[in-house]
């Protein structure tokens, strides 16, 4: 099972809006957090970034987000051709 969720986290020392990842197989213990996506356009003490949504396709992986500051109301497209974060260890460490 993977979640995807929106948060502000501090990177390199900045708080910004990001889209981070947990993983389980048993949806009782998860993985710690792997950040996918970072918005570097603003500081951010809490997410501007919501509705993660990441979709695989052909061999390739589609995270479709939308930023609370967008004045249109569409989503937008990034592609994750090659994740490493999808290969992330299962669970902590215990």
């Amino acid at each position: 099972f993977h979640m995807y969720y929106c948060q502000s986290a501090v990177i390199d020392g900045i708080p910004r809006s990001c889209i981070l990842l947990r993983r389980s197989t048993d949806l009782e213990t998860w993985s710690d957090a792997a950040v996918v996506h970072t918005d570097t356009s603003e500081e951010a003490d809490h997410s501007f970034l919501e509705s993660p949504c990441v979709v695989k396709h052909e061999g390739a992986y589609y995270l479709f987000i939308r930023h609370k500051r967008m004045k249109e109301k569409c989503p937008r497209l990034m592609i994750l051709s090659t994740p490493q974060f999808m290969d992330m260890p299962r669970h902590r460490s215990a």
